[in-house]
C-alpha cells in the first residue's frame, strides 16, 4: 500500500505478505532529500513478475511530465528495491492499464479507450521494460469517409 502522509510531506507504503493479517512498519517511499507534495501520488499498480517477485509502479504528479517509479521485491526477500525512475519517454502517463503474463512473460498495457494502445514487456534479465510501443485501431471509414477512432 503507498500512501501521503501531509505531516511529513512524504509518500509512506507498508506491506502485508499474508493478505493483510499483518503488516510491516511504514516506511518511507522516496528516499530523503526528495520531498513530495500532498496528493502527489496519481497512478500505483502492483504486478507479479513471472520468475515470483512483486515490482509496484507509481507517478510522481509534483514532478513534470510523466515521472513514474518502481521498486522491485525478490522472492526470496521481504525487502523492495531502491525506487527506480522508468520510462523516462513517455509523453503521458498510463490510463486504464493492465498486467498480463503469457509463457512466462510479464507485459504492460495501456490506451485511450478503443482508439489506440500502448504495449510494453518485462525484461527480467535486466530488470526494466522495454521500450513502450504504440498500436492505433482508427481507420478510415470508406462510405461515411470519417476517421473511426
Amino acid at each position: 500500500m503507498i500512501w501521503s502522509e501531509p505531516r511529513l510531506d512524504r509518500l509512506v507504503t507498508a506491506d502485508s505478505l499474508d493478505l493483510g493479517k499483518t503488516w510491516s512498519e511504514p516506511q518511507l517511499l522516496l528516499p530523503e532529500g526528495q520531498p513530495v507534495k500532498p496528493q502527489a501520488v496519481f497512478f500505483t499498480a502492483l504486478a507479479t513478475l513471472p520468475e515470483g517477485g512483486l515490482l509496484r509502479i507509481w507517478q510522481d504528479t509534483a514532478q513534470s511530465g510523466c515521472a513514474l517509479y518502481q521498486q522491485q521485491m525478490e522472492p526470496s526477500s521481504a525487502q523492495w528495491s531502491e525506487p527506480l525512475r522508468i520510462l523516462e519517454e513517455l509523453d503521458a502517463c498510463p490510463d486504464g492499464s493492465k498486467f498480463f503474463t503469457s509463457q512466462g512473460q510479464l507485459y504492460w498495457f495501456w490506451g485511450e479507450g478503443t482508439s489506440s494502445l500502448w504495449f510494453s514487456a518485462w525484461d527480467a534479465a535486466n530488470a526494466r521494460w522495454s521500450q513502450p510501443q504504440f498500436f492505433s485501431f482508427s481507420f478510415q471509414d470508406e462510405e461515411t469517409n470519417r476517421q473511426v477512432q
